[in-house]
C-alpha cells in the first residue's frame, strides 16, 4: 500500500518497476497484487536480492542490468521512429545545432535528441578592450581564441561549456524533453552519423 502510495503520482513518468528481495518474498508481494494495478503494469522482472539496505539497492540495479539494457533499446528505437516519420513528412523535426538551437530558443521543440557521442563545446570569447563577445561550436580542447572584428584585438575565453550540457540546461529551460540516444543502438548511430547527433522533435514550427 505505501508502495502504491509513493509511486502512483508518478505512474505517467515511470518507464518500469524492478522487485528484488529474496525468494519466495518478492514472488509473495508480486503475485500478491500489493501493487496498484496500474504499477504492476509496469514491473519488468523479479530479481533474487541478498540485501534489504542500500547496497541491495546495487545488486538490483546489477541483476537487472539486461532489462535496462533492453528497455533502454526499445525507447530509443521508438523516439527515433517518432522523429523519422516527421522527417518523411517535411514535419515537425529539425535536425543540426543551428536549426535545433533557433528552435529551442523560441520554446518550439517538444523532444530534444542528443547523440552520447557528441565530443563539442560551446566556448565564449570576449574582446577585453570593446566588450564585444563572441559565441563558438568547437571540437573539445581546440580553439585559438580569435580577433575582434571591431579593433583587432585578440579575444579571451570567458566561458567553455560541454555542447550536450549547455543544450540540455536550454532545453529545460524552455519546458522541453531531452532524450540521449547511445550509439551502441542502431537508432542511436543513425541519430549521430545522418544527423549529426543533434535533432529535436518540434511542438509547431514558427512562422
Amino acid at each position: 500500500e505505501m508502495s502504491s502510495e509513493a509511486l502512483l503520482p508518478y505512474k505517467d513518468k515511470l518507464v518500469g518497476i524492478l522487485i528484488g528481495g529474496p525468494s519466495p518474498t518478492k514472488e509473495e508481494f508480486y503475485e500478491g497484487e500489493y501493487l496498484h494495478h496500474e504499477l504492476q503494469s509496469k514491473v519488468l522482472g523479479l530479481f533474487d536480492v541478498g540485501y534489504t539496505d542500500e547496497s541491495g539497492l546495487y545488486e538490483l540495479v546489477e541483476k537487472a542490468k539486461d532489462v535496462l539494457e533492453e528497455v533502454d533499446l526499445v525507447r530509443e528505437k521508438k523516439i527515433m521512429q517518432s522523429f523519422l516519420r516527421e522527417v518523411a513528412k517535411d514535419g515537425l523535426a529539425a535536425y543540426g545545432e543551428q536549426e535545433v538551437r533557433r528552435y529551442l530558443e523560441v520554446g518550439a521543440v517538444d523532444t530534444l535528441l542528443l547523440s552520447e557521442e557528441l565530443r563539442y563545446e560551446r566556448v565564449r570569447y570576449r574582446c577585453p578592450k570593446c566588450g564585444k563577445e563572441v559565441v563558438l561550436t568547437l571540437k573539445q580542447g581546440q580553439g585559438k581564441n580569435p580577433t575582434c572584428e571591431v579593433d583587432g584585438f585578440p579575444m579571451e575565453e570567458v566561458e567553455r561549456k560541454d555542447i550536450v550540457l549547455e543544450l540540455s540546461e536550454l532545453a529545460e529551460s524552455m519546458g522541453s524533453k531531452v532524450e540521449y540516444l547511445s550509439s551502441e543502438s542502431e537508432e542511436g548511430e543513425m541519430l549521430y552519423k545522418a544527423f549529426g547527433g543533434i535533432a529535436a522533435i518540434l511542438r509547431f514550427k514558427p512562422g
